[in-house]
């Protein structure tokens, strides 16, 4: 009898180790989770691009180290994005809504 006491006693002083082993599992597997997602993403990213060659044409570098047309495309981006905001505040200012 006393045995069996004494097992349930050291199941019940046991339960924090085994709370802390599962937070460990827990923490590895979401690890392991995010290191799988970004192996993923790397999977379907282009790879770096070519050097040009500068046969003649200098342009072809600068636009290799200075991509121009990605910068104009970001910059388009937030100037549409900043005159749908103002056209935004000016229609709830109109509306007294803001």
């Amino acid at each position: 009898m006393l045995d069996l006491l004494g097992k349930i006693w050291h199941g019940i002083l046991d339960i924090p180790y085994l709370v802390v082993a599962l937070l460990v599992e827990a923490i590895n597997g979401w690890i392991l989770i995010l290191a799988a997602l970004v192996a993923a993403v790397m999977a379907i990213l282009p790879g770096f691009p070519a050097i040009p060659t500068l046969d003649g044409e200098v342009l072809a570098g600068v636009a290799w180290f200075l991509p121009i047309g990605a910068m104009l495309a970001v910059f388009s981006t937030f100037v549409a994005a900043f005159v749908i905001w103002l056209g935004i505040s000016h229609l709830l200012r109109w509306g007294k809504m803001l």
